[in-house]
């Protein structure tokens, strides 16, 4: 998603609510997207689990088939599998957060969130869960393993798995709530704030282990090249600049007088962090 090959609004369209509105209700296919580039099979979605629009497309067109369609604008829903996320951070340096389940508002895109006055307009398809978007991807993912078997002649094959962990908001599945992540400060504090982050990385451990798992069993292993790999930059490591979920709330997010890092230092001793041009910023952690 995002500017990268997992598919883009129409040519000249920008990722305004509006016209998010327009290719939910109206177009419902991508103007470029993964089959452009080859991919004969692609689950995607446009802007990640963090931005709308908040749904899955499958071949460049929405999905499911039998979708309908509504506005989650900046939220926080509670399901029994898990707590899904919405909206809280679109925008540019002035977002929108939830403060100990409190929105707050900031500047930005924030006013082209899909509530009050934009009620109308919908950013999202009903069954999205945050929270279980890396189910979503790993199912996708083991249905064409089946289904490549299934052939007289299975083909080689090329497949990119990109994984909404350990990206934020994070919002783990209720299975993996709960672990506690290397190297966490030794504080009750962000040992609370660093559960939902440290079980998305327990998420992303359990997927890559089903995986190689998968293979293994369809004598696959032995001849697939895996590459595992990450996003640049670490998480910032500092008093109250983490936003995560902690028993349903956002804690130590804007405002927060915890006195403790609300992070682990996932730029391994580098100095900077994502966003910046100093080595911890662009290095893969």
């Amino acid at each position: 998603g995002k500017t990268g090959i997992g598919g883009f609004m129409e040519q000249g369209k920008s990722h305004s609510l509006r016209d998010v509105n327009r290719l939910l209700r109206g177009s419902q296919r991508l103007g470029d997207g993964p089959a452009e580039w080859g991919f004969k099979r692609s689950l995607t979605l446009v802007s990640g689990h963090q931005g709308m629009p908040f749904a899955f497309f499958r071949g460049g067109e929405l999905s499911p088939r039998n979708f309908s369609t509504r506005c989650w604008g900046a939220s926080i829903s509670a399901f029994d599998d898990g707590v899904s996320v919405t909206g809280v951070f679109e925008g540019g340096r002035s977002r929108n957060a939830l403060v100990n389940g409190t929105l707050v508002r900031g500047g930005g895109r924030a006013a082209s969130l899909c509530d009050g006055s934009n009620g109308e307009l919908h950013d999202g398809t009903t069954d999205w869960k945050s929270h279980m978007v890396d189910v979503e991807i790993a199912t996708e993912m083991f249905d064409f393993l089946r289904e490549r078997r299934a052939a007289a002649f299975p083909p080689p094959f090329f497949a990119l798995l990109a994984t909404a962990a350990v990206h934020i908001p994070h919002t783990p599945p209720n299975e993996f709530f709960g672990y506690a992540a290397a190297g966490q400060p030794p504080y009750a504090e962000s040992v609370k704030t660093l559960t939902p982050f440290a079980g998305m990385l327990t998420e992303l451990d359990a997927l890559v282990g089903v995986l190689l798992s998968a293979l293994r069993s369809g004598n696959e292993l032995n001849q697939t090249i895996i590459v595992f790999t990450s996003d640049n930059g670490g998480l910032p490591c500092k008093p109250g600049s983490a936003k995560a979920l902690a028993n349903g709330a956002w804690t130590a997010g804007p405002g927060s007088s915890s006195a403790a890092p609300a992070c682990t230092d996932s730029s391994g001793g580098l100095r900077g962090f994502k966003g910046s041009i100093f080595e911890g910023g662009h290095r893969v952690p």
